[in-house]
């Protein structure tokens, strides 16, 4: 049972990154093995990171308020994911040239093709560092709440790590 719970956290960790795989697919912007590595070990780091923390407030947080806040985190993680994924009204925004270079996680996950700063149709080295950091914010998360339930740090982060590549 606890493989399946592990499961569900690396599927939840990756959920933005299969949306940004899609739409780089789409737009025939190339991620090479390299920057692809890079970003799945990004993803262990943030989701290692989380868990650890998550761990260590655990440890410091008196009697069942771990476990009651890391139960709410994951459900607040798990609303947004169902208000994201819920249609709204789609703004026609044409980026210009000056809009190309990602100023923040939310822009580089409403447009993906913005991590593509060069635009030369293929995720680069840097490129790869800003776009996983991006999108590795729900691997810490998710790694964070994980720690405070008393999850394994290492097969968590194993997990999300080979979700993601």
């Amino acid at each position: 049972m606890t493989w399946l719970i592990i499961l569900g956290f690396a599927v939840s960790s990756s959920v933005d990154n299969f949306g940004v795989g899609i739409c780089y697919g789409i737009r025939n912007i190339r991620i090479p093995l390299l920057s692809n590595l890079l970003i799945a070990f990004i993803c262990f780091l943030f989701s290692e990171s989380g868990i650890l923390f998550g761990k260590w407030l655990s440890k410091i947080l008196p009697g069942t308020l771990p476990v009651v806040f890391g139960a709410f985190l994951l459900f607040a993680i798990g609303v947004r994911i169902i208000l994201l994924a819920m249609p709204r009204k789609q703004q026609n925004k044409i980026i210009s040239e000056n809009e190309m270079h990602p100023h923040s996680v939310k822009e580089i996950l409403e447009n993906p093709e913005i991590a593509d700063t060069d635009n030369s149709g293929e995720i680069g080295f840097v490129e790869a560092i800003v776009l996983g950091g991006a999108l590795s914010t729900n691997a810490l998360t998710n790694g964070l709440g994980a720690g405070l339930l008393g999850l394994s740090p290492l097969a968590i982060s194993i997990t999300a790590l080979l979700a993601v590549f």
